[in-house]
């Protein structure tokens, strides 16, 4: 796809909405970066408890001589740290971006949207 045909894409969503690529960009980089920080703040907290999880597990596995149900806590948790921990990385790699260009961004973001 073409800057022509971006920028035309750009003003033609602009004009549906009432407003200016100088007002939608900033907009949609505002509504971004607040999404990734919320996606950041839930990982973190899963996570958290996730770890917390896996700590108990893991010391009422080894007294039970890992048997019964403290064990798949232990794996089922160990997996979900390492899951969230790869969300918390991605979400806060996409923040960093939102953060340093968020106008470039913006453009990214509209130009994936547009690609579908």
């Amino acid at each position: 796809m073409t800057s022509e045909e971006i920028n035309a894409v750009i003003n033609n969503l602009c004009e549906k909405l009432g407003t200016t690529a100088s007002q939608l960009l900033p907009e949609i980089a505002k509504m971004k970066t607040a999404e990734c920080m919320m996606s950041i703040l839930l990982y973190l907290a899963v996570v958290l408890i996730s770890a917390f999880l896996l700590i108990k597990s893991f010391k009422k596995s080894k007294e039970n001589d890992w048997e019964g149900v403290w064990c798949l806590i232990l794996i089922v948790s160990a997996i979900g740290v390492l899951f969230f921990v790869v969300g918390l990385i991605d979400d806060s790699i996409n923040l960093a971006g939102w953060v340093a260009s968020p106008t470039a961004k913006a453009l990214f973001y509209v130009m994936e949207k547009i690609k579908g």
